[in-house]
């Protein structure tokens, strides 16, 4: 929009014939192509969607469009559908098995969501599995403990526990440098339980996480036939790592 010296009104202005209004623009040796809209609207009446549809000319006139790579609508293969069953099989005879021994909390969802993600995600935890153990087992640990002892028997509410297990987890994820949404999930589970065998959710939730990450890595994503360095790697904590890493460099400074 331009300014009309002869109304003192806005009025919509061609880019075309910005060169002429602004010949500054010739010194810089640079052509300008301009679009415009089929409906010319105010700038205050700028909606997402029209957002969204200015993106797209700016891909398309800039030449961007054509070298993205277009998303493929791939249908899911024969092996694809094979794994899938496996997984829902696996899932079936954990659960057949927690029920049937009446040990509800080796199934608890933040460990089935943490199967499925060591199965089919390729993030970087599915090459982690004592890391990811290590997270379930001290978030079922820790929210179990703080329940017990903050809400039932120091009568703290409920919001105090929370917010204490929020911050502590926050810092051991800060100090390991990894985040694990599941672990932050299975932390505030007991919160949600009653009181009755609420102690032994610890140690069927280790045992559960143990049974889902060892058959996620032994059936799906065959550890057995990794070479040694990276069994090790895969089995040693990130934090022990690095300790190591450190201690090593130190002896070569020497």
């Amino acid at each position: 929009m331009v300014n009309d010296p002869a109304t003192g009104a806005l009025c919509p202005f061609d880019f075309e014939q910005i060169a002429k209004a602004v010949p500054e623009i010739r010194e810089f040796g640079f052509s300008i192509n301009s679009y415009t809209l089929p409906e010319i609207i105010d700038s205050s009446d700028l909606k997402p969607a029209l957002w969204a549809d200015l993106c797209k000319i700016i891909l398309e006139k800039c030449g961007i469009r054509n070298r993205m790579p277009k998303s493929v609508d791939r249908k899911p293969s024969k092996e694809d559908i094979i794994r899938w069953l496996i997984l829902f099989c696996f899932v079936g005879a954990l659960a057949g098995l927690a029920v049937g021994m009446d040990y509800p909390y080796l199934i608890l969802p933040p460990l089935m969501v943490t199967f499925v993600e060591m199965v089919n995600s390729k993030a970087g935890f599915r090459n982690r599995p004592t890391q990811v153990f290590l997270f379930l087992t001290t978030a079922a640990t820790l929210g179990t403990v703080l329940q017990i002892v903050g809400h039932y028997h120091l009568h703290l509410p409920e919001s105090i526990v929370a917010l204490t297990i929020a911050a502590i987890l926050f810092l051991i994820f800060e100090w390991t440098g990894k985040y694990f949404a599941p672990a932050g999930a299975l932390a505030f589970i007991p919160m949600l339980l009653p009181k009755e065998n609420l102690g032994w959710l610890p140690l069927e939730a280790s045992i559960g996480a143990a049974l889902f990450i060892t058959i996620a890595m032994v059936v799906f994503q065959k550890c057995y036939k990794w070479n040694r360095a990276q069994l090790i790697f895969c089995a040693t904590p990130t934090l022990l790592r690095e300790y190591m890493n450190r201690k090593k460099r130190k002896k070569q400074i020497e």
